[in-house]
């Protein structure tokens, strides 16, 4: 297959690793806007040909995600991922901060892409 370059070199990009396989469920019980931080505005539907998961967050879902993220403490993954071995998420707040700020600066949408 080809490959899609929507202003490449010019888009915020971040990298989650496993992380949204691994606090996805705990974020989608937090109040709005965090609880939509990988399930979006809108997300495909998931299907039997473990196709990646897709969701889109608007301009102003990914705005106010970005003042979301700027007012919770530094332990705040830390604190919602009680379900799964210690893992210092400090880092994952930094990058997600960094890469909100620079999507709210430019009034941009995200899209959200990850493996199952």
């Amino acid at each position: 297959m080809g490959e899609i370059g929507v202003g490449a070199g010019k888009s915020a990009e971040c990298d989650l690793e496993d992380s949204v396989n691994l606090l996805g469920n705990e974020l989608e019980l937090q109040p709005y806007p965090l609880g939509k931080l990988f399930i979006g505005e809108l997300h495909a539907e998931l299907n039997e040909f473990d196709d990646p998961n897709v969701s889109f967050l608007g301009c102003q879902l990914a705005k106010d995600i970005a003042t979301a993220l700027n007012t919770v403490e530094e332990n705040f993954f830390d604190s919602i991922a009680t379900h799964h071995p210690p893992n210092p998420y400090t880092w994952l707040l930094r990058d997600l901060r960094r890469f909100f700020d620079e999507v709210a600066l430019r009034s941009n949408a995200v899209v959200c892409l990850w493996e199952p």
